[in-house]
């Protein structure tokens, strides 16, 4: 796909494209690999003005650079990307940038502000009929409730 839209000079389908492949480097445990295609995609999707992928791919970057232990570096990158869902009005991007967000707060034992972003994630998802996407927001928030004893 990649070298199709290369050749026919589709930008949005390369964009996707370097995208999929990243997440499948991720899923292998090449961090770097899927880093440096992220990094490709959000330059593509900045000359194309592509809000939604730019989003996602700096969601997509923060989940690596937590992976190797970048926590200020993800956080970064999630509140920019957060910050997009907001402009977009993209409610399922928003929830999951916040519980993203909640997790590397956890990491850093900022229990208390971890669960306030897990709860406004689910609620979010909640109220905006993203039932699946609640399932799996759930059992995060449940641990962080159990964990700072709210729950």
């Amino acid at each position: 796909k990649e070298q199709i839209c290369r050749e026919l000079g589709n930008k949005h389908g390369l964009s996707g494209s370097l995208g999929d492949q990243a997440n499948i480097l991720f899923a292998r445990g090449d961090l770097d690999g899927a880093m440096t295609l992220h990094k490709q995609e959000q330059q593509i999707c900045r000359e194309l003005g592509n809000k939604h992928g730019l989003q996602r791919t700096l969601g997509n970057q923060a989940v690596i650079l937590k992976a190797r232990g970048d926590l200020d570096g993800a956080m970064t990158l999630h509140k920019q990307e957060e910050q997009i869902c907001r402009e977009l009005g993209s409610k399922d991007g928003l929830a999951i940038s916040l519980v993203n967000q909640a997790r590397v707060l956890a990491k850093t034992h900022e229990l208390d502000a971890a669960l306030s972003l897990a709860e406004e994630s689910y609620n979010i998802a909640i109220r905006h009929g993203q039932t699946a996407l609640a399932e799996q927001i759930k059992p995060i928030l449940d641990r962080l409730r159990q964990i700072v004893g709210k729950g």
